[in-house]
């Protein structure tokens, strides 16, 4: 009783060339790092990743000096659209 479909919830967008409007909420206005595009999502959204290279954004894990390129803490999907091979992130250290 009162599930919610992952399907029928927003998705937020992440493309290296995307135009960068928040909430990131299609390909046109998608994020230009998959942080951001994580950050607007709210718990059971999903974030949809396409091909390209990330390398800016991140932040540290709750608790971690540490940055990491994508820190997800909450419960969001973050997805591919052509498959892991097909995007990269490149390390950042702090």
């Amino acid at each position: 009783a009162g599930s919610r479909c992952a399907a029928l919830l927003p998705a937020h967008y992440a493309a290296p060339d995307g135009g960068n409007v928040y909430p990131f909420m299609s390909w046109a206005d998608a994020a230009r790092n998959i942080q951001d595009a994580v950050d607007a999502a709210g718990d059971a959204e999903t974030v949809l990743v396409t091909n390209g290279v990330y390398d800016a954004g991140g932040r540290p894990m709750p608790g971690h000096l540490v940055t990491t390129r994508v820190a997800v803490a909450k419960a969001v999907l973050v997805r591919s659209m052509n498959g892991a091979e097909r995007w990269y992130t490149s390390s950042c250290a702090t």
